[in-house]
């Protein structure tokens, strides 16, 4: 995913928190991912349609890290959750 892409949720994926973790459950596989409260954050600002580098900056401020190490997190959580089939991405065309 480019730091400027959108990634959306598809329908056979459902979410569910448990004690300020998310659980993402595949419903077409049958499997789960978890994630933390970090992850979760970074999961909500996702599924909402917000921009990884703006995602990534209120992860930066929110926990006090750098946003360049919350961007390459953040890239990495979508690479994961993309070849799972947990997300897709949305190319927005040329910069």
């Amino acid at each position: 995913m480019r730091p400027r892409g959108h990634a959306r949720v598809p329908d056979h994926v459902q979410t569910r928190t448990f004690d300020g973790d998310l659980v993402i459950l595949d419903l077409a596989g049958g499997e789960y991912f978890a994630l933390d409260a970090v992850g979760a954050h970074m999961w909500q600002g996702l599924a909402a349609g917000h921009e990884a580098r703006d995602v990534a900056a209120d992860v930066a401020k929110r926990y006090e890290v750098e946003v360049d190490r919350a961007l390459d997190d953040l890239l990495a959580l979508v690479a994961e959750l993309t070849a799972r089939g947990l997300l897709v991405v949305e190319d927005p065309g040329p910069p």
